[in-house]
């Protein structure tokens, strides 16, 4: 006689515990890495100090009419002015780092996807590091120690000053000098309208091409995720469509091109890129010939003193960032 209706089958339901678990032996970092400003500037040299300093010099706006251009007469005397003093800008060293801590058990532990737990956060600890690093050279505000070493808390802290901060205060870095001599070669920052147009980002590069901040004939922009959308937008087929884009006449299939990346303009090219760091509706720009990061201390992994059955471990990197050719940078803000 067939049994129907059996619920008392066992089946693989029931074997909380006994069936062996299927686990990749692997671990997945979820934390996106991408650092574009670093890949991106210049390497200069070693401050050799806490701080770094760079001279600039202005030799005057681009002549406005003949009574600027200095004609001379056959014979006539020389009569020299004196001449100007160069300014000196600076920037502070940033400190930044990671520590952790592993106990001895838990390195003996045997774990899924990792072969010593020490090495492991040592390797996620370095990683960290390359994004704070971006951040920082993108983001800080130049700042000096306020209080001695082992107290206080960040703010009390000696910072470097980054991108959008040696743009927007260049008054901040001058050591000596006078910048009344340079004002036209600093960084330039626009708004854009409350309708962006094309000419908001033209009319900025325009003006940095005026005053010299474009010598090599392309500058590089930085913006997060939600301006990089309306970058790309703005540049469609019909100003006022957001949803038709070019078509790939050459490309594979009937591919249709979202994105814009590079952007000729009559003062050169801008190249546009994606940057977790950027600040929210600001387009961020350089030449990175003139944007340095200028490294103290390179990267480096500190094995700390043992105080018990535990290993405690340290990286850390110090540097700073130059901006040399300050005509070179500018922001864009409202982005929207």
């Amino acid at each position: 006689m067939a049994i129907t209706g059996n619920t008392n089958i066992r089946y693989s339901g029931t074997d909380a515990f006994d069936t062996a678990e299927s686990v990749l032996d692997n671990i997945v970092d979820l934390a996106p890495m991408q650092a574009p400003m670093l890949a991106t500037m210049k390497r200069g040299a070693n401050p050799m100090a806490i701080t770094r300093e760079w001279r600039l010099d202005y030799s005057g706006a681009w002549p406005a009419s003949m009574g600027a251009v200095p004609t001379r007469g056959e014979g006539q005397d020389a009569d020299p002015a004196a001449t100007a003093a160069r300014p000196a800008y600076f920037n502070r060293t940033h400190i930044i780092g990671y520590d952790f801590s592993v106990s001895h058990t838990e390195r003996a532990v045997k774990k899924f996807g990792i072969e010593d737990e020490y090495a492991h956060q040592e390797v996620k600890a370095s990683r960290k590091l390359v994004r704070a690093l971006e951040h920082t050279v993108m983001n800080s505000t130049i700042d000096v120690d306020s209080l001695g070493p082992n107290t206080g808390a960040a703010a009390n802290k000696r910072k470097m000053g980054g991108l959008v901060d040696l743009i927007t205060n260049p008054g901040s870095y001058l050591v000596s000098g006078s910048t009344a001599a340079s004002a036209d070669a600093l960084g330039h920052t626009a708004a854009a309208t409350a309708t962006m147009v094309i000419g908001d980002i033209t009319g900025l590069l325009n003006t940095v091409w005026n005053v010299g901040g474009m010598p090599n004939g392309y500058t590089h922009g930085f913006c997060n995720g939600t301006a990089k959308r309306v970058l790309s937008a703005l540049f469609s087929p019909t100003t006022a469509s957001s949803t038709v884009y070019r078509r790939e006449i050459d490309g594979p299939g009937k591919m249709v091109d979202l994105v814009v990346d590079v952007v000729e303009t009559d003062f050169g090219f801008l190249y546009i890129h994606l940057a977790r760091s950027a600040p929210s509706e600001v387009l961020v720009g350089v030449d990175p010939e003139f944007f340095e990061l200028n490294v103290l201390r390179d990267f480096e992994t500190i094995d700390l003193a043992k105080t018990g059955p535990s290993n405690h471990g340290l990286v850390e990197v110090e540097a700073t960032c130059s901006l040399t050719g300050m005509n070179t940078g500018w922001k864009l803000t409202a982005v929207n």
